[in-house]
């Protein structure tokens, strides 16, 4: 039985989803071990999902190296006894996270050298919204080498694959797309299970119109842009209710800047949500993300709802088309994004039409279960 080896710096939850199901559904194939960082760090923002069970998981002191240059923060993380782990474990393929694992790639690219192993480059890419600088030009040649020497390069999008085939020499036949998903099985299993609750905040906010936010309440978010565009749309829509779900150190402001605008009883912030968010999704009529993300998309079209976005991770190129089930806005002006939302919430035949073409996109192209099937694809071809 082939031995894979799954390693990241950190499991967020929606990854440990991902390393559940791909287990469930290739045991008979596969021996897979889930290796990640563990950082104890108090300056950690990445947090690892603590609630690990049901996989072969264990994890390894790892060191963050945080690089900060003119206001740009690149993390970096060491993991100094992986190359031991491996030794123990001799996996055949090893499916590694891309550039901020770069220290941790070397000492995998070391292993499979030496024992003539295999491993994959599992990736963003380029980080959207960072600029080049000389930390790029450093790594760029150490990226290459290991970019060169995987079987396969799997991008989580349409972006990144463009990003590796034209910043490196790349053949195309090498980059595999696995969509970058969240687990719709058990979002379905949530749906259901929250279903009467939804249906009684429905009731609740009876005729309201109501956008909803979820996700980390920080700057690159801009929800400032969003309490801008609520503060313009409640003149002519004054029962429009904003649903921030979610926490950060930008809440204190963004409440401030509530009472500022008179939004009282236009915006609501719930506070961090986890098993039950599908309640807020459910009773939504749009979901917007005026700033950086890329998941909470997925999360909005499992939960068939359009949605409104700035450019995001580069998945909205993959998952949102103009006038189909939501809008894309190439910049940051905020009257652009005041009218997008207004197109959508003001026309209740056009919310239910985007909102099944959202979850028809998710059934038939963007789904856990065709990204499982394209790393497989990777992993044997």
């Amino acid at each position: 039985m082939k031995k894979i080896v799954f390693f990241q710096p950190y499991i967020q939850k929606w990854r440990y989803d991902f390393l559940k199901r791909f287990i469930n559904e290739t045991e008979s194939n596969y021996k897979v071990y889930s290796l990640y960082g563990k950082n104890e760090s108090k300056k950690q923002k990445a947090g690892t999902y603590k609630n690990i069970q049901g996989i072969n998981a264990t994890s390894l002191l790892s060191v963050p190296i945080r690089i900060n240059i003119k206001g740009q923060h690149y993390p970096v993380y060491w993991s100094p006894f992986l190359f031991m782990k491996l030794l123990r474990i001799r996996p055949d393929v090893i499916v590694t996270e891309g550039e901020i694992n770069i220290f941790n790639n070397i000492a995998i690219g070391l292993y499979c050298k030496i024992f003539n192993k295999e491993y994959l480059w599992w990736s963003l890419g380029k980080v959207r919204n960072r600029n080049s600088n000389i930390i790029n030009k450093l790594f760029k040649p150490i990226v290459n080498h290991y970019l060169q020497k995987s079987k396969f390069i799997i991008a989580r999008n349409s972006l990144a694959k463009k990003y590796y085939l034209s910043n490196f020499n790349i053949n195309h036949q090498k980059i595999i797309i696995a969509p970058n998903s969240l687990d719709e099985k058990a979002i379905d299993l949530e749906i259901a299970e929250y279903e009467e609750e939804a249906n009684k905040l429905k009731n609740k906010y009876n005729g309201r119109k109501i956008i909803l936010f979820s996700g980390a309440i920080i700057k690159g978010k801009r929800l400032d842009d969003l309490l801008y565009s609520i503060n313009k749309i409640k003149s002519s829509i004054n029962n429009v209710l904003c649903i921030i779900v979610g926490d950060g150190p930008e809440k204190s402001n963004l409440e401030k800047m509530v009472i500022k605008l008179g939004l009282e009883e236009n915006v609501m912030f719930t506070g961090p949500v986890y098993k039950a968010v599908s309640k807020y999704f459910l009773i939504a009529d749009l979901v917007v993300l005026p700033g950086m993300g890329g998941l909470v998309i997925h999360h909005a079209m499992v939960h068939s709802k359009p949605i409104v976005t700035r450019m995001a991770d580069g998945v909205e190129e993959d998952l949102v088309f103009d006038g189909y089930n939501g809008y894309i806005l190439r910049d940051y002006d905020n009257e652009k994004l005041v009218e997008k939302i207004m197109d959508v919430i003001n026309q209740s035949e056009k919310i239910n039409e985007m909102g099944n073409n959202s979850r028809n996109i998710v059934e038939t192209r963007w789904n856990m279960n065709i990204m499982i099937k394209q790393i497989i694809k990777g992993i044997e071809k």
